[in-house]
């Protein structure tokens, strides 16, 4: 039994005197440590001088915010019967400079149930404090920089809405300038023409530069180009004189060419609008670009 009880003690005091922690027991009647791990020399404090303080002037260790916690954390235990409280605090070390620890603790009974003392570990979590502070600040960056770039990107957005307003704004200008123009500058001498004596052939050219003209002004055109692309430029001439109500033999006579070539561009326009096996009238789909 001797033996084996030194064993435990050599075991225990080996434990004790090499732990990393600062392993404690406050005696509750003295307010008195009985007893300081040696690692409380890694903050540069004594054990027999922690000892020789009181509870008290150990607080003054403390960082003035952190006292009132570790406070709380003694009642806690004092006043429960069985509960072990955990308090994190800022520790001063003989440098002058402040290092975070994690006191746990619990209370030591007489058979007969009577506090006697409060045993507890105090562990340095200043690596732990300082990761999650690094985590916060990181945290705090990134949505800073999210923030910003959120708000860059509303201002581009607002600057380009504006942009492409400002450009269709002024690409109706555009168009209705070279309506206007091609009415009061052009279509006058047109009419003109048509009063003299023109022969067939000479009809049938000033026929298709006014068609063209019209072509070129006409909403419907830049529509059909742009919803698709796919259209030859003879197609899309082809399509519009289709609108018009022409004939194939009227198309063919103003484009100077066959009437069969006339139903290929047709063949080839219904294919590339999707109208190939529908019973759609070419001439009602198209105006339905106007």
């Amino acid at each position: 039994m001797e033996k084996e009880t030194h064993y435990t003690e050599e075991l225990l005091r080996g434990i004790l005197e090499n732990s990393y922690d600062i392993i404690y027991r406050l005696n509750m009647k003295s307010d008195r440590f009985d007893y300081i791990s040696p690692s409380s020399q890694f903050f540069g404090y004594d054990p027999e001088e922690i000892k020789e303080r009181g509870i008290n002037r150990i607080l003054e260790f403390v960082h003035p915010e952190d006292k009132d916690r570790l406070y709380e954390g003694f009642n806690i235990v004092t006043e429960s019967v069985d509960v072990s409280s955990s308090v994190e605090f800022r520790l001063k070390n003989r440098e002058g400079g402040y290092r975070w620890m994690s006191d746990t603790r619990s209370l030591v009974r007489t058979d007969d149930g009577k506090a006697v003392a409060i045993v507890g570990t105090i562990r340095d979590i200043s690596r732990e404090k300082q990761a999650e502070e690094d985590l916060r600040k990181a945290k705090k960056q990134l949505e800073s920089k999210v923030r910003e770039r959120t708000a860059s990107l509303e201002e581009a957005n607002t600057a380009l809405r504006v942009l492409l307003k400002k450009r269709e704004e002024d690409l109706k200008e555009i168009e209705e300038k070279i309506q206007l123009n091609v009415k009061e500058l052009v279509s006058p001498y047109i009419d003109r023409l048509k009063k003299t004596g023109l022969d067939e052939a000479q009809k049938s050219a000033l026929q298709m530069l006014e068609s063209n003209l019209e072509g070129i002004v006409s909403p419907f055109i830049r529509s059909l180009s742009t919803q698709y692309l796919k259209l030859t430029h003879t197609e899309i001439e082809v399509a519009n004189l289709v609108k018009q109500g022409k004939s194939a033999k009227e198309i063919a006579d103003l484009l100077n060419m066959s009437p069969r070539t006339i139903d290929t561009h047709k063949y080839h326009i219904r294919k590339k609008l999707g109208l190939k096996s529908k019973k759609t009238n070419l001439r009602n789909y198209l105006l339905s670009f106007s």
